[in-house]
């Protein structure tokens, strides 16, 4: 028989075996995990021996525990802080706009200007019972209509049938009130009564002058253009 031929020797490297590079990963993993756990360990190992430097004030028989309780403050002042700001933006949603944006008597004092009355017509009264009967409900800054200003310019004790009408004159910056010739039957100091109150009025609602006339535009009381007060005119001498 003859001799059988011997196998050729291969040359080069020879395959490597095929991986699965999950299994791999998850090797890969557990690895760092027990080398995380050894390093924890160690820590925890040389902190229980006192290696580790602490304060001064700290004392030395208490070392162990510095370190860990730091750390336990710092994760409960981090959980505290970020309650605090989870709740804040929830809080200012649930403001009141009311609230957080109250009324303002200078808005309303800017709304009572003469310039809102441009538009409004004379105001004029019909039944002087109705002006008797009606209470001053409305505050002074409140914008310029028919009623409230016949109101504040009103009192219960107003004689009748004496207020006819309320005209803004808003490019004058004045006030001209209408009165019957109730007028002239009061006595001087009720007249200089009358018109002090309404000049003080009128000053509240921003007007720069009051006029007093009759129902035929004749001139019965102004207000002073030099000093204070109303000037008030004599009809019998007019």
């Amino acid at each position: 028989m003859g001799k059988s031929p011997r196998p050729e020797k291969q040359t080069g490297q020879l395959p490597v075996p095929y991986t699965n590079p999950w299994v791999s990963l998850r090797e890969g993993f557990r690895d760092v995990f027990a080398d995380l756990g050894l390093r924890l360990r160690q820590l925890w190992r040389l902190n229980r021996q006192g290696e580790f430097s602490t304060p001064r004030f700290w004392p030395s028989a208490m070392a162990p525990i510095f370190w860990p309780l730091t750390l336990a403050t710092v994760l409960v002042l981090g959980v505290f802080l970020s309650s605090l700001l989870i709740d804040q933006p929830a809080a200012v949603a649930q403001l009141d706009p009311a609230e957080t944006y109250p009324s303002n008597s200078a808005a309303l004092a800017v709304m009572s200007s003469p310039s809102t009355a441009e538009s409004e017509p004379v105001a004029t009264l019909s039944e002087p019972s109705e002006l008797e009967s009606t209470q001053l409900s409305a505050p002074l800054a409140v914008p310029l209509q028919l009623e409230p200003l016949l109101t504040m310019l009103a009192d219960n004790d107003l004689p009748s049938g004496l207020l006819l009408a309320a005209e803004p004159r808003p490019l004058d910056n004045d006030l001209v009130l209408r009165l019957s010739p109730v007028w002239n039957n009061l006595n001087s100091s009720r007249q200089r009564e009358l018109a002090d109150r309404w000049q003080a009025l009128a000053e509240q609602l921003g007007y720069d002058e009051l006029q007093l006339q009759s129902e035929d535009d004749q001139l019965l009381a102004r207000t002073a253009r030099v000093g204070v007060g109303m000037i008030i005119f004599d009809q019998d001498l007019a």
